[in-house]
């Protein structure tokens, strides 16, 4: 292939990826947290629906992840900022949601939300990491077509 013919074929490819991968995270964050929630009711089948189709739709959006982080493209930092904002957001959320229920207990220690909260940190965690790794050195670059 020549040259003009793989930079438009990457260009015509970045859209979808970094919609697919933003679409991937919030479905997975969504069902993760789903899962772990419906832990609680002891719905053991849709525990692990949920769950497994979380962690399958997380493992998608890292994968995508890593072909936004490894592009030349100047699309690609946008969609890593939207990625790490969109993670550290959701992360930032459930561990509220965590502490909240630990500092005001309705009843007691509900495991289900100190699992959401140890999944908020994680997440939160992950953004911090990619931005100080990826996208800091991605953004930092000059970009060119």
């Amino acid at each position: 292939m020549t040259q003009p013919q793989q930079s438009f074929k990457a260009v015509a490819i970045q859209p979808y990826v970094a919609s697919v991968t933003l679409m991937s995270l919030i479905a997975g964050i969504i069902l993760t947290s789903a899962g772990i929630a419906v832990v609680e009711y002891s719905l053991n089948s849709v525990f692990a629906l949920f769950l497994v189709l979380g962690v399958i739709f997380l493992a998608a959006s890292f994968a995508a992840r890593r072909v936004l982080s490894g592009s030349n493209l100047p699309e690609s930092s946008t969609a890593l900022a939207l990625y790490v904002a969109v993670e550290f957001l959701a992360g930032a959320v459930l561990v509220l949601i965590g502490i909240g229920n630990l500092v005001f207990p309705s009843e007691g220690l509900d495991w289900s939300l100190v699992a959401a909260t140890v999944f908020g940190l994680l997440l939160a965690a992950d953004s911090l990491l990619l931005y100080r790794r990826d996208f800091k050195q991605v953004a930092g670059k000059k970009k060119g077509v």
